[in-house]
């Protein structure tokens, strides 16, 4: 039986989901049947680009929604949700900024010398 151009790239493609649900610990044939993969793919977008910054109260918010999502296939609450994630990532936003700040003071002051 010949591959078709268009079987050999569904197949690459299935091939690659399956590689990155494994990378995220997430199995294949759950995710095949998520009512609500777009909110699974929205927090783990979340993870992927803020988890290192947030704090654990934080981290702990996004696995309430993790669990309400992922592991009881409820929606996500997204007006909740992105309210919440608004005021996380200002946090990170001031945080930074006072760090840039910081890192001026210790330039300058090396430079006084």
């Amino acid at each position: 039986m010949m591959m078709t151009t268009q079987t050999y790239k569904e197949r690459s493609q299935d091939i690659a989901i399956k590689k990155w649900c494994q990378h995220k610990g997430i199995a294949w044939s759950y995710i095949q049947e998520h009512p609500y993969i777009a909110d699974v793919g929205i927090l783990l977008e979340v993870k992927d680009n803020f988890w290192s910054r947030m704090t654990e109260p934080e981290k702990s918010s996004w696995g309430g929604y993790w669990s309400s999502v992922y592991k009881k296939r409820r929606p996500l609450k997204k007006e909740k949700f992105f309210n919440r994630f608004e005021e996380i990532t200002k946090r990170i936003d001031k945080q930074e900024l006072i760090m840039a700040q910081q890192r001026q003071k210790i330039k300058a002051l090396r430079q006084g010398k």
